[in-house]
């Protein structure tokens, strides 16, 4: 059974706070998924861990970049 990204965000906060991150550090990687959750819901890809092979052309996803506000 494989993830989805909800799964994989909470596996990546309890990591990173393991690992002792700073909370900006944690919310900054937190917010950085939930971009790229949006990204493939808005273009209707696959959500599911194993499902998720390649985004687009390779280019950089505009949910991936700073300052993107596609989602609420």
């Amino acid at each position: 059974m494989g993830l989805d990204l909800d799964d994989i965000r909470e596996l990546a906060a309890t990591e990173l706070r393991r690992k002792n991150r700073s909370k900006q550090a944690i919310d900054g990687y937190l917010t950085r998924i939930r971009y790229f959750a949006a990204y493939l819901e808005e273009r209707e890809l696959p959500t599911m861990a194993p499902d998720i092979t390649r985004v687009g052309d390779g280019r950089t996803p505009l949910a991936l970049r700073v300052g993107y506000t596609g989602i609420g």
